[in-house]
């Protein structure tokens, strides 16, 4: 039978190979750390130390009394040496926390297991995962007690999203294939938390390898009600709205949550670092990162201290074997450019690419010649052909009324025009000039189902 997949969608070249079988390896880490005050959505956390103040690997370093932030911790033993505005990952200069490592790795008491974590409430779990730290790990960083809070006693199905369908990232693969016991202890701890005897563990073809390895472990250690679902390879299908579609046939409405139609979602690494602070009591204070392209001499999956500057992560990799024309983190669709090698890896960064080798977009202005490759890829189902004409008139209500706060960016309409137009950069910069809306009406009624890493792991 053919994988279950979406309609639309676009099949770029995966350049998964440069990484999917290269183990993950563990990082040195690096002398001086730099720690941003926001790594999760919303707003940015309160430093709780003092210059001069020394600080243990996962001790709470910034917080904030609002219910959404999550701590931020020490990935190392070291120094506060100062606080001060340093290059971030989403441009610009933001406050961060600098610390200077002293390489003993000296944990704090509070890095303890939680062995008995079947004997908690949800909310004795939830508490624990934000005082974890735990955000999305996918690209949103989003924060996961946050997520489990609106979705607690309202859902019926949950999945465990491994599509990993952004080419060159292959981070999300390897925890599939080496941390499959610490993914597998994330999610059952959701599952306690949710109330759910089943969980969805989705991921598409190019990683059927991992298959037998987490099919053994749960015979072998008789766990049962998490299945896997293998999906076809497309992108975007990492994507909550048609990874909701493909896994359970239900239709997230627009500018809808996958909480209105009973559906929640979780990314693989966060799971797995779920599953690591029960183990451990470690917090996130770090995460695997694929660094790639045709630039980097040595392709690998790294295992990366949160705070490490791009500069050493390149290093670690083998350096630049080719002069970089651009540096990505994240995905090359939806990730972000990036113009100094000053910025650091945070909770979000699931990829770092460097690219020698660039299509070149056309010198004067393109022109669209109303092929409709963009109608035809958009996984959305709207029409980037009118959003664009609407977009570059700035004519708002046009916008509205072909539904341009559905777009979600993902960059399908602007791979696939044989006119090269920035498509995505157009619809970015109309949404950001477009006044508020309220939001859409709450959803009465729910559709009919159809049916890590360790520190010392080496």
């Amino acid at each position: 039978m053919n994988a279950p997949t979406f309609k639309g969608g676009i099949h770029p070249d995966a350049h998964k190979e440069l990484t999917c079988h290269k183990p993950i390896q563990v990082m040195p880490v690096p002398d001086v750390l730099y720690l941003p005050l926001s790594m999760h959505w919303n707003r940015p956390c309160d430093p709780v130390v003092n210059p001069g103040d020394r600080v243990l690997i996962g001790q709470v370093i910034a917080d904030s009394a609002d219910p959404i932030p999550v701590p931020i911790h020490s990935p190392v033993s070291g120094t506060v040496k100062k606080i001060e505005q340093h290059e971030s990952v989403a441009s610009g200069k933001k406050p961060m926390i600098v610390i200077e490592n002293d390489h003993l790795d000296e944990f704090h008491p509070s890095v303890v297991p939680l062995p008995d974590w079947r004997e908690k409430t949800p909310e004795e779990l939830i508490a624990f995962i934000r005082s974890k730290g735990m955000v999305g790990m996918g690209g949103a960083a989003f924060p996961t007690h946050f997520k489990l809070q609106s979705v607690l006693g309202k859902i019926d199905t949950l999945i465990i999203n491994a599509a990993e369908c952004e080419p060159f990232l292959t981070c999300d693969h390897r925890v599939l294939l080496e941390h499959f016991d610490t993914l597998v202890l994330g999610i059952q701890v959701i599952m306690h938390i949710l109330g759910q005897r089943k969980a969805y563990l989705a991921f598409e073809e190019n990683k059927k390898d991992c298959e037998p390895g987490i099919h053994k472990y749960l015979r072998d250690n008789n766990i049962r009600g998490i299945e896997t679902v293998v999906l076809k390879n497309k992108y975007p299908q990492g994507y909550e709205k048609q990874l909701v579609k493909v896994v359970t046939g239900r239709e997230i409405p627009s500018r809808g949550l996958p909480g209105d139609v009973g559906c929640a979602i979780f990314n693989t690494q966060t799971m797995a670092a779920i599953g690591e602070a029960i183990n451990t009591g470690i917090p996130l204070v770090q995460r695997i990162v694929t660094v790639t392209g045709d630039a980097i001499a040595k392709p690998t999956n790294l295992e990366v201290r949160l705070g490490t500057p791009l500069a050493a992560v390149i290093e670690a990799a083998g350096g630049f074997s080719k002069e970089p024309r651009i540096i990505i983190c994240g995905g090359p669709m939806m990730g972000s450019l990036q113009y100094s090698l000053d910025a650091v890896i945070v909770k979000a960064t699931n990829g770092v690419i460097a690219m020698h080798e660039v299509e070149p977009r056309p010198k004067h202005a393109p022109v669209c010649i109303r092929c409709g490759r963009c109608v035809a890829a958009c996984p959305m189902r709207l029409e980037p052909i009118y959003m664009n004409m609407y977009a570059n008139a700035r004519d708002y209500e046009g916008l509205e009324r072909y539904h341009i706060r559905d777009c979600m960016e993902c960059g399908s309409c602007a791979y696939i025009c044989p006119a090269r137009i920035p498509l995505v950069e157009n619809f970015r910069i109309a949404k950001s000039h477009m006044p508020k809306s309220p939001p859409p009406p709450p959803v009465k009624e729910k559709k009919e189902k159809k049916g890590g890493s360790l520190f010392g792991r080496k």
